[in-house]
């Protein structure tokens, strides 16, 4: 290709691949170590308008992460650039060697989402073309908001230097109870746990301090699962205070 006048750029993961190609470099070869599965394909860009052509020889079925190199490398392409992979075809092939190879329903998914797609088939391999890669919004479902079947919270256990333990007196349920709340949407149980301990009492938990010790799991009386992480706080700042209008002090 470089003889023809074509300038050219080509990527081996293996140093020494690349220094035996870069021995006796003829004029308009460039030679790249690259690891294109490490998706940092910046050095291959000098290219303003894209490449021609990139090939891709009996190379593909040995990436673990085919669908996202092909799609960073196709962003290297020119408007009418054409991908070109080679792979053997595992039909061809023992059964032994099927790590080297590509079957139809990988050839499929590999061609979905071009505008031309030219299948070549040559001997134990299959030759692939692919242009126009198509970049339009990506159109997708999911299941409708499901019912409400369980509820997550974080009961805090603080205890101070002489082993006692914090408790909060509740006058419409006439009970001593923990510190405790719901969990947010996505919020971490450590999170939950410093969140609603300085909500309801004002102790600020000190950094390091909290240690989830396990999970209770029982049933509300509507029905709903309950599921309660237990975390443990062996370090605060601040003396607690009355900030729920159902509690009435804390002890």
């Amino acid at each position: 290709m470089a003889g023809a006048g074509y300038s050219v750029d080509t990527v081996d993961w293996a140093e020494a691949a690349v220094t035996r190609a870069g021995a006796s470099p003829p004029q308009g070869i460039t030679h790249h170590l690259l690891d294109v599965t490490s998706g940092d394909l910046a050095s291959l860009t000098s290219e303003s308008e894209g490449f021609r052509v990139i090939t891709m020889r009996r190379a593909l079925a040995h990436l673990p992460d085919r669908t996202r190199t092909v799609a960073e490398l196709a962003a290297l392409l020119a408007p009418e650039g054409t991908l070109c992979v080679i792979t053997p075809h595992a039909d061809r092939f023992p059964e032994n060697l099927r790590g080297i190879c590509l079957d139809d329903a990988e050839i499929d998914l590999l061609c979905d989402g071009w505008e031309h797609v030219e299948r070549v088939e040559a001997g134990d391999s299959t030759v692939l073309l692919l242009r126009g890669q198509r970049t339009g919004a990506v159109t997708y479902g999911e299941k409708r908001t499901p019912k409400p079947a369980a509820m997550a919270g974080v009961a805090v256990v603080v205890t101070n230097a002489r082993g006692q333990l914090l408790l909060g007196w509740n006058n419409a349920r006439t009970m001593w109870e923990l510190p405790a709340g719901k969990v947010e949407p996505g919020e971490p149980f450590q999170v939950t746990a410093v969140r609603e301990l300085e909500e309801e009492s004002g102790l600020v938990a000190l950094p390091g301090a909290v240690l989830l010790l396990g999970t209770l799991c029982d049933a509300t009386p509507g029905g709903f699962t309950r599921v309660t992480e237990v975390a443990r706080i062996t370090g605060f700042a601040s003396d607690p205070a009355v900030r729920e209008p159902e509690l009435s002090r804390w002890e």
